[in-house]
């Protein structure tokens, strides 16, 4: 119905750029207005020509009155039907009225949410493909089908989908930093875990595009701090004395000073 809407309304914009001659013969009977119709058509005016003719002719362009009415308001009542039932903003169809950077980026936020529960689909779909053909492929070698609580990462393929708009990390950013701080101080003053406070930042993390587990996370910390703390005791020129060779100099130090006293006392 669109369709024929928008064809229409342009066939009638073409008609009314239309005109005909009309011209008015005075005192001329049948045949006389015939032969004069007859020379009209055989020679019509020409645009900016001159049309010479006496007072018993009357020429007159008509045109037709097509007057286009509410045709913008129809247009728009229908494209608007249409649009929201695809849940598409009409900022993306070259409609500007009483369009703005955040009235676009609230109209749009519902279109998105389609549009990514339709990309979810489309995941699923290729996660079940490249499960199949990863099973295949063990099948063919091994000869069995995997056990998914034994190989289990033949069924832990992942599919990556780009991100479908830009998004304005600055705010992410900004919030990790506080969330950092607080989740720091909270951890400091014994409020909260390591790994919860880990899961918030986590959580923070993920609107970035970055994935934390933080149990993994913790472990790995840990191994890490322990490694550097061996490293830097290696590296370090002034290590800390364990007391046992100090007291071995010091026996041997008495010794000898008790030797020379026992020389002196005898010379």
């Amino acid at each position: 119905m669109y369709d024929d809407f928008i064809f229409g309304e342009g066939d009638r914009a073409e008609n009314s750029r239309a005109f005909v001659w009309d011209v008015t013969l005075t005192g001329a009977d049948k045949n006389k207005v015939t032969e004069r119709a007859s020379e009209i058509e055989s020679n019509p005016p020409r645009p900016g020509s001159v049309n010479v003719h006496n007072d018993s002719e009357v020429w007159k362009a008509e045109s037709p009155s097509l007057g286009t009415g509410d045709t913008e308001a129809l247009a728009k009542l229908f494209r608007n039907h249409m649009l929201g039932g695809a849940t598409m903003p009409p900022s993306w169809f070259a409609d500007g009225g009483d369009v703005n950077r955040a009235n676009g980026e609230a109209m749009a936020e519902p279109t998105f949410k389609i549009l990514a529960m339709r990309q979810r689909y489309i995941i699923y779909m290729l996660h079940e493909i490249a499960t199949f053909v990863i099973r295949q492929y063990y099948t063919a070698t091994l000869g069995q089908e995997p056990d998914r609580t034994i190989e289990a990462d033949v069924f832990k393929s992942k599919v990556v989908m780009p991100e479908m708009t830009a998004k304005d990390i600055s705010r992410y950013a900004a919030a990790l930093q506080q969330v950092v701080v607080a989740v720091n101080l909270a951890i400091t003053q014994g409020i909260i875990t390591e790994e919860t406070g880990l899961s918030v930042i986590a959580s923070i993390a993920d609107r970035l595009g970055v994935e934390i587990d933080p149990a993994t996370e913790l472990e790995n910390v840990k191994t890490e701090i322990a490694q550097k703390a061996k490293d830097q005791a290696k590296a370090d020129t002034f290590n800390a004395f364990d007391g046992a060779d100090d007291d071995n100099a010091d026996e041997a130090a008495n010794e000898k000073t008790a030797d020379k006293e026992l020389t002196d006392d005898a010379e």
